[in-house]
C-alpha cells in the first residue's frame, strides 16, 4: 500500500477512509481483547462440560458462559468498515482484492452478528425461563448444534476477508507484517472451517483459538499504527 503524504490535510480523498480505519481498527482491538479475556476464565470458572441434554445444561447456566459474546458481537460491527478503509486506500491495481476481502467481510458480520446477538437474546431468554423445547441446537454446550459450525464459518469468512486484504500490503516493515498476520489469520480461518467437520479434537481447536487471540489483534494493533503514520504524513 503506497504511502501518502497526507498531513493532516482534510480535503485529501483519502482524509475519510484513513481516519475510518484507524478508528475501526482501534475499536476491533479493543473489543477483540476484551472478549478474549472474558472467554478464557469463563473456561474455568463455567467449563463446558460433556452434552447431557439441554435440561441439565439449563440447570448450570450462568451468562458469564457467554458474557465474551457482547464484546464479540461489537468487535463485527467495526470489522466491516475497517475493510472498507483498507480498499479505499488501497492502490488501484490491488482493489480487487480488498474488495473480496469487503465481500468475506460481509458475510462474516452477518452470519457473527445474528450468531452472537441471538445467543444474549433468544437463547439466554429461553434458558431463563425455562421455554427450553428444541433450544439444544443453538446452545454452545451441545458440541453438534448449530452455534458451532456458524461459529467457524464466521470467522473463517473472517479469515478469508483478511488474507486477500493483506495482499493490499506491501511497503516498508509495517506493511509487511501486517500482511503476514493477515495471512495468517487467513489460513486459521479456513483451519477452522476445517476442523469441525473432521470433529478436531477439543485442544487442537482450543489451541488454534489461543493462536487466534494473539494473531489478529497483533493485526489490528499494526493496522492502525499504519492508518495513523499515514494519517499524519509519516512513512
Amino acid at each position: 500500500m503506497a504511502q501518502q503524504t497526507l498531513a493532516r490535510n482534510p480535503e485529501s480523498p483519502l482524509a475519510i477512509p484513513l481516519a475510518l480505519g484507524f478508528w475501526s481498527a482501534v475499536l476491533v482491538t479493543i473489543f477483540n481483547i476484551s472478549s478474549s479475556l472474558l472467554m478464557i476464565p469463563s473456561w474455568f470458572l463455567n467449563p463446558i462440560t460433556s452434552w447431557r441434554g439441554i435440561e441439565a445444561y439449563a440447570s448450570t447456566f450462568h451468562f458469564f458462559q457467554i458474557a465474551s459474546m457482547l464484546p464479540g458481537f461489537l468487535v463485527v460491527l467495526p470489522f466491516l468498515p475497517m475493510m472498507a478503509a483498507i480498499h479505499y486506500s488501497s492502490p488501484p491495481e490491488r482493489r480487487i482484492l480488498s474488495m473480496l476481502g469487503i465481500t468475506f467481510a460481509g458475510i462474516s458480520v452477518a452470519m457473527l452478528g445474528f450468531q452472537y446477538y441471538s445467543q444474549f437474546t433468544v437463547v439466554r431468554y429461553n434458558l431463563i425461563s425455562g421455554e427450553q423445547q428444541g433450544l439444544g441446537l443453538f446452545v454452545l454446550g451441545n458440541p453438534h448444534s448449530f452455534f458451532w459450525p456458524l461459529e467457524a464459518l464466521g470467522y473463517g469468512f473472517m479469515g478469508l476477508s483478511t488474507f486477500f486484504a493483506g495482499f493490499t500490503f506491501s511497503v516498508g516493515s509495517l506493511e509487511r507484517w501486517i500482511r503476514v498476520l493477515f495471512l495468517a489469520n487467513g489460513f486459521l480461518g479456513v483451519a477452522g472451517i476445517v476442523a469441525y467437520p473432521l470433529e478436531v479434537t477439543t485442544v487442537a481447536v482450543l489451541s488454534g483459538l489461543a493462536l487466534w487471540t494473539v494473531v489478529f489483534p497483533a493485526s489490528t494493533i499494526l493496522l492502525a499504527i499504519s492508518f495513523r503514520r499515514r494519517m499524519w504524513g509519516k512513512s
